[in-house]
């Protein structure tokens, strides 16, 4: 992981809008400063589904919305070859609830 600050923009878009998906390579070099960035983000999912949820309530009543006002979930993607998976997953201080976890199995050389 290069650093907490790459996601630019962040002090005037808290939902992220202009994201869909998230990428967090090496989430195994774990520092106060990314913990906090997986919580922040972990978070925002949360908020921007709940929204996407309302959002959609609206449209099948028959409420309209502009294209600026549409929100869409956002996806957070953690990589890593060398990731305890079981220890990072039930850490409740980053996610409220366990991710789904996606195993990719290395290649004999």
């Amino acid at each position: 992981m290069y650093g907490a600050s790459s996601a630019g923009g962040t002090n005037t878009d808290i939902l992220l809008k202009r994201y869909s998906v998230i990428i967090l390579d090496e989430a195994h070099e774990r520092s106060v400063n990314t913990d906090i960035l997986i919580g922040m983000l972990s978070r925002v999912i949360q908020l921007r589904q709940k929204k996407y949820e309302q959002q959609q309530k609206m449209v099948l009543s028959g409420q309209s919305l502009s294209p600026e006002n549409m929100i869409f979930p956002l996806k957070l993607v953690l990589m890593s070859a060398t990731l305890r998976v079981e220890n990072f997953i039930s850490e409740i201080r980053l996610f409220h609830d366990p991710p789904p976890v996606i195993n990719v199995p290395t290649r004999n050389v």
